[in-house]
């Protein structure tokens, strides 16, 4: 921008210029608050369903909700294979590695 001082742009000097920069300030602040609260400025969407859908499962979201004895043995159930799953996947890694 040879012979224009930083806070000069051409192409915003007039009336109409300055509002639509302040439009498009606004709507990209909108934008990325959206962004931020969905979590799309750091994960994926695909990343983000999948972590609901893994948090669901733990936590019983598909069996009777009025069963409480079912949804706290499918809970604790799925808990202990989850632990299961870990203690199996290190005494492997440990009995290669020897």
């Amino acid at each position: 921008m040879a012979g224009h001082s930083k806070d000069e742009r051409p192409d915003s000097a007039g009336k109409d210029g300055g509002h639509k920069d302040d439009e498009v300030a606004r709507q990209a602040r909108r934008d990325l608050e959206r962004l931020g609260e969905e979590g799309g400025l750091f994960t994926s969407p695909r990343l983000k369903a999948r972590a609901k859908s893994v948090r669901g499962h733990f936590a019983a979201a598909d069996v009777d909700e009025d069963d409480r004895v079912e949804v706290w043995g499918t809970r604790i159930g799925r808990g202990l294979a989850l632990i299961a799953f870990f203690v199996l996947a290190i005494w492997l890694f440990n009995w290669f590695n020897r």
